[in-house]
């Protein structure tokens, strides 16, 4: 978790699908839309009561407070300035999470900045895009370290994009922290040394996320299954983990396709998936070429109106104005509904902080998207350990990276000025964020419950919290 971004001609071809489609329709009884089953038969789709996890929101004294000072503030003397990198999507395959979480960088140097910096100082952002791309990320990285002289960097956020980067960061000996890389590659390079501690994710890792599809795959009785996961870190470590959990279980994968990232066009991998005649797709992927390639198997039968196969979701599809409104709608039992109406997905489920929306929202008029929040807690944990060893360099500020989330320590629950007045008294601190409480492991993975959700009614909506495969 690239392709440039083609906004007028999706909506081109998505104008002119909604018409073809409603005049198929009038010729042809839709007797069953996206994951719904049709009259009189056994559904597969759950109808769970929704259950959402928030952490509740704190008293006034604990919110983030502009330039307040505490009346036994200690003097703040001035040290290293902190220089934070971030490589987020602003553009390509990513771009419907990349400037939200861009957001989320800007209102962490915020609230940093405006409870007196770290070290005596401002804290400078320098913001590159990674445009979803590894060659793009990878010179972008190079820019970041080799001319900005960063000491630290946020991102990047799809596996494969920070794959192609992760060399540089190590030889560099700057910390790095990804919001969304969820492939199980990074495990295995910190077990194998080849980080050397120096890269750290606030997402869990898709050995969790790929058991879960599994599992809820086997709850819903589907027997069969068919993969199509673009073709990167991210995709295929997610699909490896589905397909021997799975068969672990019981079920048959009857067909594995792994899509090209930077297609325009994936009629036949559609066709391949839904050619087995499996119980369910599962697909793994990113908005923008979710986009293509469903549209590609709504024009050709398999998903839409009367669809050939039932469709399953990676979180990288749960994204409601980048991908579900694009997929569209049709009439159904005298209703309009979305073409994927009924179908399930899973994710990690998010503990997003009331008051980190309350505050995003304030600030940027917007609802923070997916990873927003895992984002603005990975440059708050990079700024909390510059204050926390007094530095911007070396093992200290690496290690400082765990201490400042882990136990022991004063527990601070989404207030960076709290923080930073403890740390400056020389108290040890355990940061909850907007993300919720997480812990680093000896890999500097982080553990979270998954969570699953749905289509209803044309909204994304989560069905079944606090789930651990």
């Amino acid at each position: 978790m690239g392709l440039i971004n083609k906004p007028y001609a999706v909506i081109a071809a998505l104008l002119m699908l909604t018409v073809g489609l409603a005049g198929c329709l009038q010729q042809a009884e839709v007797t069953h839309v996206g994951c719904m089953p049709a009259p009189d038969e056994g559904g597969q789709a759950t109808t769970a009561q929704l259950a959402t996890s928030t952490i509740e929101s704190p008293s006034e004294a604990m919110k983030p407070q502009a330039n307040a000072q505490s009346d036994d503030a200690v003097q703040i003397e001035d040290g290293p300035a902190l220089k934070l990198g971030s490589l987020l999507p602003l553009t390509g395959d990513l771009n419907p999470f990349g400037p939200s979480a861009e957001n989320a960088v800007q209102l962490a140097v915020e609230h940093v900045n405006e409870a007196g910096g770290v070290n005596g100082q401002d804290v400078e952002l320098i913001t590159a895009d990674s445009e979803t791309s590894e060659d793009a990320a990878s010179s972008a990285a190079s820019h970041l370290i080799d001319v900005e002289e960063v000491h630290a960097i946020v991102g990047a956020m799809g596996s494969s994009v920070s794959l192609a980067f992760i060399d540089q960061v190590v030889a560099a000996e700057i910390p790095m922290i990804s919001p969304s890389n969820t492939a199980p590659t990074f495990t295995e390079m910190a077990e194998d040394s080849e980080t050397d501690g120096w890269y750290f994710r606030t997402v869990p890792s898709d050995t969790l996320q790929g058991a879960l599809m599994a599992d809820v795959a086997i709850d819903e009785g589907f027997e069969t299954a068919s993969i199509l996961a673009i073709n990167n870190d991210y995709g295929v470590g997610f699909g490896d983990v589905f397909q021997e959990r799975y068969e672990d279980n019981g079920g048959e994968v009857l067909e594995y396709v792994r899509y090209d990232p930077e297609g325009t066009d994936f009629s036949s991998d559609v066709d391949a998936v839904a050619a087995a005649n499996p119980d369910v797709v599962v697909a793994i992927g990113y908005p923008d070429t979710g986009q293509i390639f469903m549209q590609n198997a709504i024009d050709r039968g398999h998903a839409g109106a009367n669809p050939s196969v039932q469709w399953m979701f990676s979180e990288g599809f749960q994204d409601q104005s980048g991908f579900v409104d694009q997929l569209g709608t049709v009439e159904f039992e005298d209703e309009e509904v979305s073409v994927i109406e009924g179908c399930l997905g899973t994710a990690p489920q998010e503990m997003t902080h009331e008051q980190f929306v309350a505050d995003f929202q304030e600030a940027f008029d917007m609802e923070p998207a997916l990873f927003s929040d895992r984002t603005y807690d990975a440059a708050m944990l990079l700024m909390l350990a510059s204050e926390a060893c007094d530095c911007v360099e070396g093992e200290a500020f690496k290690d400082a990276i765990t201490e400042v989330q882990n136990e022991p320590g004063t527990e601070v629950e989404y207030d960076a000025e709290e923080a930073l007045l403890l740390l400056r008294a020389g108290q040890d601190i355990q940061w909850t964020g907007a993300a919720g409480p997480l812990e680093f492991d000896e890999n500097n993975d982080v553990t979270a419950p998954g969570l699953i959700w749905q289509v209803n009614e044309g909204q994304i909506e989560v069905i079944e919290t606090g789930i651990v495969p």
